[in-house]
């Protein structure tokens, strides 16, 4: 079976049970393989030590930096918006706040412009904002309309 980490090794023998005819919940397969980890005294098998990655959008301060948050909304539903919608929301980086958000049936620039507006109206411009992993915008684009 290979190397599977300590937290999901009760899924595989869970399944390994169904396959057996015997119906356990997997929590309770969890359960039961820890207490017998305490009865027999088997210590898990040591963690490899490794760098945590650093957030590539890191602030040291206040509203040093900002993100933009694009979500693509579907199945909930709202009496005045026909059909799926989208969230866009600005948030400081450094407290993860949100400084403004709307929501628009299209996420073309200018619905981006209008929430990033609200946002530098209510609390100032300090540098370009950055996207997320989602890219539909370049940051260069956002900074050369502002």
């Amino acid at each position: 079976m290979g190397y599977v980490s300590e937290g999901l090794r009760f899924v595989y023998i869970n399944a390994a049970l169904k396959q057996l005819g015997i119906s356990v919940p997997p929590r309770t397969c969890g359960r039961i393989m820890a207490e017998n980890r305490q009865l027999y005294g088997i210590k898990p098998s040591p963690k490899e030590p490794h760098q945590p990655k650093s957030h590539p959008f890191k602030a040291l301060a206040r509203h040093e930096r900002w993100c933009i948050d694009i979500r693509y909304i579907e199945k909930h539903r709202i009496p005045e918006i026909k059909g799926s919608f989208y969230v866009i929301t600005v948030m400081d980086a450094f407290s993860r706040a949100i400084l403004s958000s709307d929501i628009f049936q299209s996420q073309d620039l200018a619905c981006v412009f209008i929430v990033l507006y609200a946002a530098v109206e209510q609390f100032g411009a300090r540098e370009p904002p950055h996207h997320g992993q989602w890219r539909r915008f370049s940051c260069e684009a956002i900074a050369g309309h502002l």
